[in-house]
C-alpha cells in the first residue's frame, strides 16, 4: 500500500482529484476495499460525477460501508467509506 493509499484508507485523507487509476476507469469489475479486500462497489453502478474521484450510485448489496456527509473542499457530498 502506498503512503497516499494508507492516508485515504486509515487517516481520512483525500488524494488529489483526477489523479488515481480508477476515477476514469471504464473496465467492468468489482471495486474492493484496499484495506480489507472486501467487495464494495460494482462498475455497473459507477458514474461520472465530475469530481475526479470514482463515484457510484450505490454500494453492493450487503457491502460493509458507512455514509458520511463531507463538506470539505467547498462542496457537499456523501462520502461512502468501508467500515
Amino acid at each position: 500500500m502506498t503512503d497516499i493509499q494508507f492516508r485515504v484508507a486509515f487517516e481520512e485523507g483525500t488524494e488529489p482529484s483526477f489523479s488515481n487509476a480508477y476515477w476514469n476507469n471504464h473496465e467492468p469489475g468489482i471495486y474492493k476495499s484496499i484495506a480489507t479486500g472486501v467487495p464494495l462497489f460494482s462498475s455497473k453502478d459507477k458514474y461520472n460525477s465530475g469530481t475526479g474521484w470514482p463515484s457510484f450510485s450505490k454500494p453492493l448489496p450487503g457491502a460493509p460501508v458507512l455514509e458520511r456527509k463531507d463538506t470539505r473542499f467547498g462542496m457537499v457530498r456523501i462520502e461512502v467509506v468501508s467500515k
